[in-house]
């Protein structure tokens, strides 16, 4: 008998299998499709060396930060002369994030850490890297304690960013 639900979910999951494969086929073009989330990377941040989990700074799914370290695109990846990963970012904010990622990793989820932060001289830059890397929003969601819809998320956002804010709510 012909079912057109078990037709539709056989297209679907040969879809799945060919991403899966172009994935894969990426990866191995560009980085390493065994990179394990506990391997510990070694990062030159701005001259500082930094040591971090693959999966600390992977945590976010969907971000930047996640894409750059996911293994995936290791072999695009700029290098020191140490063969270390090599980031021209600023040190200290470079250094404020990974804290972060490490305090969230352990933290339960209904105690998310503090904000990455900074001295008052670096306070831009870290919030421009927290928007290059793709986790501003995640972090600041995750602080707040009154729920609102994404989309007016999205525009108190942007109206803070025109007022010169960038995007960061602070109470006064």
């Amino acid at each position: 008998a012909f079912d057109p639900l078990e037709e539709a979910e056989s297209r679907v999951l040969k879809r799945i299998e060919s991403f899966d494969a172009k994935k894969k086929e990426t990866a191995d073009a560009n980085g390493r499709s065994d990179a394990t989330k506990d391997e510990l990377l070694e990062i030159n941040a701005g001259g500082n060396i930094i040591f971090a989990r693959r999966s600390v700074l992977t945590q976010i799914e969907g971000s930047r930060l996640g894409a750059i370290f996911s293994g995936r695109w290791d072999n695009r990846l700029q290098r020191d002369n140490k063969g270390r990963i090599f980031l021209d970012v600023n040190a200290t904010c470079f250094q404020a994030i990974v804290d972060y990622l490490n305090d969230r990793n352990i933290s339960p989820p209904d105690h998310p850490p503090d904000p990455p932060s900074v001295d008052v001289e670096n306070e831009e830059i870290l919030a421009r890297l927290l928007e290059i890397f793709g986790i501003h929003d995640i972090i600041m969601e995750s602080q707040s304690k009154v729920t609102i819809d994404r989309n007016d998320w999205m525009v108190i956002r942007n109206w803070l960013k025109q007022e010169k804010s960038n995007g960061i709510m602070k109470l006064v």
